[in-house]
């Protein structure tokens, strides 16, 4: 092998020894020859034909390799064209030689007809050039005209790295006896490592991150995909008890991030939180699109409709979902103090700020009468003046719904206030009884109860209790997200049916006749055979059969109990 890099392109020459060589078999001749035919934009087939002038039996490889590969099927092989060069050649002989081998050519394509080598491995290019002897001054006279032929071929392969990926799988497949298509297998090999990257894609931005940082490339050129991106960590499930704990933990990082995350308590509670999220929001948008360019990058010469292609987009589809979810603040009030929870939506336990829950805060009485700068005590976001002891300042006798939700104990009024009645600052004393939605039977017979508490003010008559949660929050009953219906009560519905929203595909075995696949490569097995007079073992090839899960999206999905879920009538691999 040579390489040779041009402003134009790499050339890169195979020198293959000739073909009926004593060194090699027939079956190594043929899948020589079909192994340079499928990769090759030009070959050169040279040879005394001095010697020898039967055609057929020296295109016997040619015509053998013809029957091996379906050009059809493998349109990115069998591009080239055969040039036939005949050696030492006088001038006088030149054009009778050109016509002798020209007539034997065509006996060739009338007697094989459409199975002739010519017509399936090099879609009907020949040149047949008579080369003069060494000696003769025109000798080197032809290699212009050589190298002109190659510039007139179409580029088959567009970058050094789809090259080598092409050359490596093809000659793979020959060592396995694998004769299926070679897109449906490099596809799948693409299809395979980009798998395999994705959650390191998704989860940092990049291909690897140890022992150094690795950029998303494009796989065929080697050059980076040229996109913004965060160099902050994403998370994405892989599964353990301690999944919902690195959630937080990620997401707690990623709040911290934010230039604006001090300034908690000076704006409003809702404006933070809306900052905030616009915030999680873009970071997530940027590795969502730094990896899809990745994708489209690497898969773009691939052809649609391959299962494992589809597959992988489904997954990267899947995975998006996740990630957005994974940043979704839960927003309900924290349980120590009247800011709104910032941990995820999907966390567990009680809510919580991510603050010490104290108000940060001067009294306004202490400015106001001495100028004097002494710390609120209240909690934090407390509705009313800041104040450091209540009962310095105001009435401070025990709230009449202390001990209700969201109650700030100490009455505001002021010392000796006429009325009886004493009350904080709390615009709303919660009910705080724990919500009815409870005794929920999942789809795997587990019962959920909803961890709040009644969000209702308690002086206020109510027929049933309700937290501050809006949506559903029971699990989509064919995946692990939470059902998106947006009424957190749509579980006492009777009959309710819990879906996130998002597409699922059909995990069910293939049931339509036959089977799905078939592996090309043949699987060995040792086997022992038992005789009356001997045993020994031998190894046993076979070709193994594949049955796939069905793949079919669930059509129609409704949410609504008072709605049905419509399944397709037959299982069938890859949505077909």
């Amino acid at each position: 092998m040579s390489v040779t890099p041009t402003q134009e392109a790499l050339i890169v020459a195979l020198d293959f020894e000739g073909v009926h060589s004593i060194e090699r078999s027939a079956q190594e001749d043929t899948l020589l020859v079909l192994f340079n035919t499928a990769i090759s934009n030009l070959v050169l087939f040279r040879n005394n034909f001095a010697l020898s002038r039967d055609i057929t039996g020296l295109f016997q490889s040619f015509q053998s390799s013809s029957t091996v590969l379906d050009p059809k099927a493998n349109p990115s092989l069998f591009q080239s064209t055969l040039v036939i060069i005949i050696k030492d050649v006088v001038d006088s002989d030149k054009v009778e030689i050109a016509r002798e081998f020209s007539l034997k050519f065509q006996r060739i394509v009338q007697d094989e007809q459409e199975a002739n080598f010519i017509s399936r491995l090099h879609a009907g290019r020949l040149n047949i050039i008579p080369w003069p002897v060494i000696e003769s001054k025109d000798f080197y006279k032809l290699f212009p005209a050589v190298k002109r032929r190659l510039d007139q071929q179409v580029v088959t392969h567009r970058a050094a790295g789809e090259f080598l990926h092409m050359m490596k799988t093809l000659m793979a497949k020959l060592k396995a006896n694998d004769w299926g298509a070679m897109s449906q297998t490099m596809a799948s090999h693409r299809a395979q490592l980009i798998s395999t990257l994705l959650p390191n894609a998704l989860a940092f931005g990049c291909a690897d991150i140890y022992p150094e940082r690795e950029p998303l490339k494009n796989l065929d050129t080697d050059l980076p995909v040229d996109l913004p991106d965060t160099l902050h960590q994403l998370f994405i499930a892989a599964g353990g008890v301690e999944q919902s704990a690195s959630r937080e933990r990620t997401l707690t990082v990623l709040c911290a991030a934010w230039d604006r995350h001090e300034s908690r308590q000076y704006v409003p509670e809702e404006e933070w939180i809306e900052g905030m999220t616009n915030h999680l929001e873009t970071i997530v948008n940027l590795r969502i699109d730094h990896v899809r360019e990745w994708l489209t990058v690497n898969l773009s010469r691939f052809q649609a409709g391959h299962a494992s292609i589809e597959e992988l987009r489904r997954t990267f589809e899947n995975a998006i979902v996740d990630l957005k979810g994974n940043v979704q603040l839960c927003k309900l009030q924290c349980a120590g103090c009247q800011l709104l929870c910032v941990q995820s939506r999907l966390h567990h336990g009680p809510h919580h700020c991510q603050t010490d829950h104290l108000c940060v805060h001067e009294c306004n009485f202490c400015m106001e009468l001495s100028g004097e700068y002494k710390q609120c005590n209240m909690t934090a976001g407390h509705a009313g003046k800041h104040i450091c002891v209540v009962n310095e300042h105001l009435c401070g006798k025990p709230c009449k719904f202390m001990g209700r939700h969201g109650c700030l104990d100490a009455c505001t009024n002021v010392i000796d206030h006429l009325d009886e009645e004493h009350l904080c600052a709390a615009p709303v004393h919660a009910c705080g009884k724990p919500c009815d939605l409870s005794g929920v039977k999942l789809i795997d017979g587990s019962m959920y109860s909803c961890p709040g508490s009644c969000r209702f003010a308690s002086d206020v008559d109510h027929f049933r209790h309700e937290c501050d949660a809006r949506f559903c929050s029971v699990p989509c009953q064919l995946c692990k997200r939470l059902c998106s219906d947006q009424d957190h009560m749509h579980g006492l519905e009777p009959n309710a049916i819990h879906l996130c929203g998002q597409e699922h595909l059909c995990t069910a075995v293939c049931s339509a006749p036959g089977i799905c696949e078939i592996e090309t490569a043949p699987q060995s097995i040792e086997a022992t055979f038992t005789g009356k007079n001997e045993t020994f073992q031998y190894t046993k090839y076979t070709q193994g059969s594949l049955v796939h899960s069905c793949g079919q999206l669930y059509a129609n999905v409704r949410r609504r109990s008072r709605e049905t879920v419509e399944v397709h009538k037959a299982h069938r691999a890859g949505g077909d």
